[in-house]
């Protein structure tokens, strides 16, 4: 810096100036405080400490895409920050000694007040240029936008004003006189209101929709406010002031509600809304000051770089960045990981089916005590084929104690997927993550009722609970059925087993039904296998194994079982629900095994026997053994031996 620039930057206010200079030089020679103990830190800590250009003044966030704008007033520039790695990804050279950085999120465009040249630079977020030079005058220093309205305010330390800047034309609409040496100017978007830091003792109150001056705010002899910030939430206004404290001003009063003591020297404060948190940094003693804004109290102290000068806030993150003057340096602030949190993923609808998609939603809930909402990012992974539609991750949205947000996910071959969502945490939450099984089945071709079903013609096949299925005349399942909800094979081919559990109904009826394997019923209820209609003739179930029906729910429901070749045994066995073997509703059973009906209990209502037992061709033995009522047995042609009971 040239000693004619130091001049000039050094006016503007000259006191201010004079302070930051003398500050500087005190820090040298070890006058003034030292960093602040960490220990005092309970709650907050620095993350990271990230190098950039020379003497970096102020800096500005935009939370939407996590990007930080540090202005380097000796070196000219901006540095641009991801707030992800906590790198510097870019650097903008923008006018004479930057003192003053603002972003409007929607239009993603930086201004940076120049205070050297007295200019304001307009940088274009998406690429990192500058677009635009805008000629204000004086000494620019504090820069804000009301996103709102696409305008933007800069407060002009020598002369005394405000130039109201159309963003959409970059050209000064407006030039409104306050008092002596404005510095830091906020908005307030919900209110459309402007507020002036002039380090004379006062505070200017703007409205933005006719640009006068419509209040102003006497912060007391001596307290010299630097700098202001809004909480458009509580409509609460804070300034840090020369005198060691942070004003707090009740926005529909324009009041002084508490004055909040604080480090030496504040000359930056940023207010974290959703957290309802202030942070004051303290050139003068290398410190942050940490506000709960519900009880106006300091409630943790931080120690930083040399000369905080400048702090922004990202509410998304709850992330504090300091500009360090003296060190070249950011501090990164976060609060210390204080509630746990548990996350839930579901998938809807699931199962589903190959090439449909289905939305994956993760639900995150702070389990403490006193939950605060959760913010932040899931991000999604699965262990399966398919794929996420548009992004893997997504950002929570909720109130209260949980947060949620979907992804969407498609899978093109079948098969179970295991959907993961991980949630990284923030400033209050600790991370946390949960899974969930999607089954991703291949349309049973030709069965249209079998909605939900999952598995295919070529390989197992299940039907969950709730779901209806019935397998239309020639459908072939190569592998197993699984059964827990409501079944209908009518001269299907299975060339499995076919197992139900606690599902509802099953009915199986030829004229032309084979099951390879084994029929296997546990629960649910009632069974219906029967080989042909009224009036048919033979055999039209053919089961190439067992036939096993236990513990079927307590019923007066009949189940039947006729018209049906088992080639290995027939097993009823422990049920409370009555059934008919053989005729004489249909043709008898042919039995390739034995055939034992035993331990059923039927309900007290039912005065019929437990099971009836007629007309059956049975190769092995046939047992009927402690049913209540006892088994009724005639007309059956047995190989082996007859046992009653």
């Amino acid at each position: 810096m040239s000693g004619q620039r130091r001049t000039q930057v050094c006016g503007l206010p000259g006191l201010l100036r004079g302070l930051i200079a003398a500050a500087s030089l005190a820090l040298s020679a070890g006058l003034l405080l030292a960093a602040a103990d960490p220990a005092q830190a309970a709650s907050y800590q620095v993350t990271a400490t990230i190098g950039v250009g020379s003497m970096p003044f102020a800096v500005g966030v935009d939370s939407s895409t996590n990007t930080t704008y540090m202005a380097n007033s000796e070196s000219d520039t901006v540095s641009v920050i991801n707030g992800a790695t906590n790198t510097v990804t870019a650097t903008i050279g923008v006018g004479g000694y930057p003192d003053g950085v603002a972003v409007d999120p929607a239009t993603n465009t930086i201004y940076v007040a120049n205070n050297a040249d007295g200019t304001v630079s307009v940088i274009n977020g998406g690429t990192n240029t500058v677009t635009a030079t805008i000629g204000v005058g004086g000494g620019p220093a504090g820069v804000a936008v009301d996103p709102a309205t696409n305008t933007i305010y800069v407060a002009d330390a020598p002369e005394y004003s405000v130039s109201v800047i159309n963003g959409a034309t970059n050209t000064i609409t407006a030039t409104i006189e306050v008092y002596e040496g404005p510095d830091g100017v906020a908005v307030d978007p919900a209110t459309n209101t402007i507020y002036v830091a002039n380090f004379d003792n006062y505070v200017s109150v703007i409205s933005g929709a006719t640009n006068t001056v419509t209040a102003t705010i006497n912060t007391g002899g001596g307290s010299g406010p630097f700098a202001v910030d809004v909480d458009a939430s509580t409509n609460t206004i804070y300034t840090a002031n020369n005198d060691g404290q942070v004003s707090v001003i009740n926005g529909a009063t324009n009041t002084i509600t508490a004055n909040i003591g604080v480090g030496l020297e504040p000359v930056a404060v940023a207010v974290d809304p959703s957290a309802n948190t202030i942070y004051a940094a303290n050139y003068g003693s290398n410190t942050v000051s940490v506000i709960d804004g519900a009880t106006n109290t300091v409630t943790a102290t931080v120690g930083v770089g040399n000369v905080p000068r400048g702090v922004a806030v990202d509410p998304s993150t709850h992330t504090a960045y300091v500009a360090n003057l003296n060190d070249n340096t950011v501090s990164v602030i976060a609060a210390a990981v204080s509630d746990a949190t548990q996350t839930v993923v579901s998938c809807s609808p699931n199962p589903v089916a190959v090439g449909t998609a289905t939305t994956c939603t993760a639900t995150v809930a702070d389990t403490a005590s006193s939950p605060v909402t959760p913010s932040g990012t899931v991000q999604f992974g699965s262990t399966g084929t398919g794929s996420f539609a548009g992004s893997s991750s997504c950002s929570l949205s909720g109130s209260g104690a949980s947060a949620s947000c979907p992804a969407s996910y498609t899978q093109a071959g079948s098969g179970a997927a295991v959907i993961t969502a991980n949630y990284g945490g923030d400033g209050q939450h600790a991370g946390s993550s949960g899974t969930v099984a999607v089954q991703v089945y291949q349309p049973l071709s030709g069965n249209s009722t079998c909605t939900g079903v999952y598995g295919g013609t070529g390989q197992n096949v299940t039907v969950p609970a709730g779901a209806t299925c019935t397998l239309v005349p020639g459908t072939v399942v190569t592998g197993n059925i699984t059964d827990d909800g409501t079944l209908t094979v009518n001269s299907a081919t299975i060339n499995g087993n076919l197992q139900a559990q606690n599902g509802g109904p099953l009915t199986i009826t030829g004229p032309s039904t084979l099951i390879g394997g084994n029929l296997q019923v546990q629960g649910g209820g009632p069974v219906s296998n029967t080989g042909n209609p009224a009036g048919g003739s033979g055999y039209g179930l053919t089961i190439g194994g067992n036939l096993q029906v236990q513990q079927l729910a307590s019923s007066t429901t009949l189940s039947l079982i006729c018209a049906s070749q088992v080639n290995g045994n027939l097993q009823w066995q422990n049920n409370a629900a009555p059934v008919t073997i053989g005729g004489p509703s249909c043709l008898g059973d042919s039995i390739g095994g034995n055939l034992q009906v035993q331990n059923n209990t039927m309900p007290v209502s039912y005065t019929n026997p437990a099971a009836t037992i007629e007309d059956n061709t049975v190769k092995g033995n046939l047992q009927t053994q402690n049913n209540t009522p006892a088994a009724t047995v005639s007309g059956n042609t047995v190989g082996g031996n007859t046992q009653t009971s």
